[in-house]
This record gives C-alpha cells, sequence and structure tokens, in this order.
C-alpha cells in the first residue's frame, strides 16, 4: 500500500496524541517522518548513535539533526556506547542496541509527553521476521509477526512494502543515508533480506502480503485461544488440551522472566506436566520448571548455599532457608511434622545442614534414600531444598516429612523434634 495511504489508514484507527518517531536517517523512518509531517501529525524525532560505526554513525546523527531543522521538527539525540554496555551486561550487540534504544525513546517521549513511539517497520520487515522465527523453530505464536501496535509503540508503515517507500522516496526526490552493515551477510536477518527473500519472490511476487495473510489469520487463532485459557481459570494444567497448555506455560514463562521459551522447552515441559511425572528443568533466564504431578511452577534458579547451624534446646530459626526447628520435652503449637526421639542416643551435639547427594535414612528397618522418598511423599521439587538435614555426630537423626533414623527414634521418647511454621508448610497448604 501506498506509505501515506498506509499511514493515514492507521492514524484513522487510533487516538490522536503526540508521535515521537525512532529517526535512524534510513530510508523507512525517513518516509515514516516525511509522511507524518505531509499528514499534519504533532511530532518530534529521537536518534540514537551507538557508537558501532565510528565517521558513519556521526554523518547519520548529522543528517538526522539537519532533516528535523529543516522540516521545522523537534530534535533529541543521545549517544551510547553499544559495545561496552554490551560487554558490561553479557549481551549480544543488536539485543542490547534494541533495549538501550527502546529505554531512550520511552524516556524521551515520557519528557516530550508524547503519547507515540513510532517505528519504520514495514511488510518486508514482518516478512523477514516470520522466516527468522520459523527457521529458529518457534511456537505458533511467532507467526504473529510484528504487532502494529504494542503498548505505545506504533508502526503505521507495516502495510507497505520496501518497493513502495522506495518508490515515495523517489517519487518526491527525498534524501536518506545507507546503513554499511545492512549488506553484511554474517547478520542473519541479512541473509534473509538479501538471499532469502529474492528466492521468495521469484516463487510468489507477492510474498509479503502472503505472510501477512498468515499473521493475521494466526493473531486471530491466538486470540481464541487467549481467551479460551481465561475460562479455564484454575483447572489442572494436565487437565488442560495440549494447545491450551503450551500457550500457558509459554506465557507464565514471560511473566517471570520477560522472556519467550523457545518451542522445544515448552514441549518438554508440556509432555512432563500431561504424563504427571515429578521432574525439574533448567531454562535460559537463570529459572527452573518444577513439575509435579500435573501442575509446575517456575522458579529462580539459586545455588543451594553451604550451612551449619547448631540446634538448640527450643526453636532454633535456620536463616539461610527461612525455616525454624523445634528440639524439646513440650508440646509445640502446630508444628508442620515431628517426631518422638530418645535424647540420650543422640551422639554429640544436633545442627542443621542442606540435602546431600546420596542421603540415606533408616526408618523402621528399611533404609531408604532420602531423595527417593520425598519423590514417594510427593513433596514438591521447588521446596525440596529448603528442608534441612538434622544431623549429630555421628549422621542422620532427622528429615522433616520422612521421620527420625531407628538409631535415635523412639515411641516413649519424652524429646521432639519437629520442623516448625516454614514456607515449605505454607507452599503446601497453598497446594
Amino acid at each position: 500500500m501506498n506509505p501515506i495511504n498506509s499511514v493515514s489508514e492507521f492514524l484513522n484507527c487510533i487516538e490522536k496524541g503526540r508521535i515521537l518517531v525512532a529517526l535512524s536517517g534510513g530510508g523507512d523512518s525517513v518516509c515514516l517522518l516525511s509522511v507524518l509531517k505531509e499528514l499534519g501529525a504533532d511530532i518530534c524525532a529521537f536518534h540514537l548513535n551507538h557508537g558501532i560505526r565510528g565517521e558513519e554513525a556521526d554523518r547519520d546523527q548529522a543528517f538526522c539533526r539537519e532533516l528535523c531543522n529543516d522540516l521545522g521538527i523537534r530534535f533529541y539525540t543521545k549517544n551510547a556506547d553499544i559495545p561496552a554496555v554490551s560487554k558490561e551486561c553479557g549481551k549480544g550487540i543488536e539485543e542490547t542496541a534494541r533495549a538501550v534504544r527502546y529505554q531512550l525513546l520511552n524516556e524521551i517521549a515520557d519528557a516530550t509527553e508524547s503519547r507515540y513511539i513510532a517505528t519504520a517497520h514495514n511488510g518486508d520487515d514482518n516478512a523477514e521476521t516470520v522466516i527468522f522465527n520459523l527457521v529458529r523453530g518457534c511456537s505458533s505464536d511467532g507467526l504473529c509477526g510484528i504487532p502494529a501496535v504494542r503498548g505505545r509503540i506504533i508502526r503505521p508503515l507495516l502495510n507497505s512494502t520496501r518497493a513502495e517507500i522506495d518508490a515515495y522516496l523517489k517519487e518526491r526526490q527525498i534524501q536518506y543515508v545507507t546503513d554499511s552493515t545492512n549488506s553484511d551477510e554474517s547478520y542473519t536477518r541479512n541473509k534473509i533480506r538479501h538471499s532469502v527473500m529474492p528466492v521468495l519472490r521469484s516463487i510468489n511476487p507477492s510474498v509479503v502480503t502472503a505472510v501477512s495473510r498468515l499473521c493475521e489469520s494466526v493473531r486471530n487463532d491466538k486470540n481464541y485461544f487467549e481467551d479460551r485459557l481465561l475460562e479455564c481459570g484454575s483447572a489442572l494444567p494436565a487437565d488442560l488440551p495440549l494447545s491450551l497448555l503450551t500457550r500457558q506455560i509459554s506465557k507464565r514463562y514471560e511473566a517471570k522472566t520477560g522472556l519467550s521459551l523457545d518451542f522445544a522447552h515448552i514441549n518438554k515441559i508440556a509432555e512432563s506436566v500431561k504424563n504427571r511425572v515429578c521432574t525439574a528443568l533448567d531454562l535460559p533466564g537463570k529459572v527452573c520448571v518444577y513439575v509435579y504431578y500435573g501442575d509446575y511452577s517456575f522458579e529462580k534458579r539459586t545455588v543451594c548455599s553451604e550451612y551449619c547451624v547448631h540446634i538448640q534446646q527450643g526453636i532454633t530459626e535456620i536463616p539461610q532457608k527461612n525455616t525454624k526447628i523445634f528440639y524439646g520435652n513440650e508440646n509445640v503449637y502446630k508444628l508442620a511434622t515431628s517426631v518422638t526421639v530418645d535424647c540420650g542416643k543422640i551422639v554429640g551435639s544436633l545442627y542443621a545442614r542442606p540435602r546431600m547427594e546420596g542421603d540415606r535414612i533408616k526408618v523402621f528397618g528399611v533404609s531408604k534414600s532420602v531423595r527417593k522418598e520425598f519423590i514417594n511423599k510427593k513433596i514438591p521439587l521447588c521446596v525440596r531444598n529448603d528442608i534441612p538435614i538434622i544431623c549429630d555426630d555421628e549422621g542422620i537423626v532427622y528429615v522433616p516429612y520422612i521421620g527420625a533414623d531407628d538409631r535415635v527414634f523412639s515411641n516413649s521418647g519424652r524429646h521432639i523434634l519437629g520442623l516448625l511454621c516454614s514456607e515449605t508448610e505454607k507452599h503446601n497448604e497453598e497446594k
């Protein structure tokens, strides 16, 4: 669609307000700026110098400043050392540049009281994004393409192709700058643009329009499934249809981390939930997913810290795990779990430590793996590492929810060992 018609139709569908244009100086963003100016929109512009391309980046910045000055448009610009920021935060150059750019765009939009931030993504960008997601291995959501509106971000040129934008610029003899890295096919998106898209156009000259129709169809399906998911409310995840469960997993992960989870991980989690097994998986974003008997949760991945806390008579707090242990000869209200022990059989002093690989306890004459007993008793994975192991100088004395070791257990014992009102108890009550 002609850029003027595309932008005009878009503006008619949103409420009026000031628009901050993300201006790179390239053809797409210059076209967007020019069309918005021509249509009489209330606009200002922002340009970010990424500090990546040296003199060329300085040239782009100067060009954008001069262009806005000629058009009478308020212009704002910032410089950032993206390579340094990328190295500091341990993320890729492209990812870092995008994050910094949107952060600064939002700051300038707030300062200028702009209702919207307009980027110049076009139909070709949308098609290239869908192909990129497809090759990477995405869920169906990855086929939705670039949204026309996301919060305050708007993309008025999505219904225009790059060829239509070029024709607009040529007809009006509008100058723009070219980023030399756009031809570097070491970037995946550039390879798709310069090598893949021409092949697809030879098969179907209207491939951009075809991809756009696909995106619209998939977005409609997505909206339907998300409505269904809301209707399911508090249903056990294992009872959800697979199409709803995979979407629920994706949304919960994104809410926890702000990231998107790839299809392979989503599928693995869904399979474990459906089979009602008990397992844990490490995921990107420094989180683990804990699957337990038809349900699951995402938790921040933490290293089980070493500790050794001496157990006193009365209540001993274990600050590392926000847990308390009671040891004494009187009843304590609302113990989560407890046993009676013969204090005369305790060797040396009592202390609490974290669970270790290979821990075993002998209960009623049977030596049991602590790990397997937690599984048998359906203790959720997300709390097992928070349960302290109580030992004396000879070995394990007591494991909450499992019991006391035979060597110290006594039905007639007057001393009680128990776990007192812990986060574990709260978790179990919630479940």
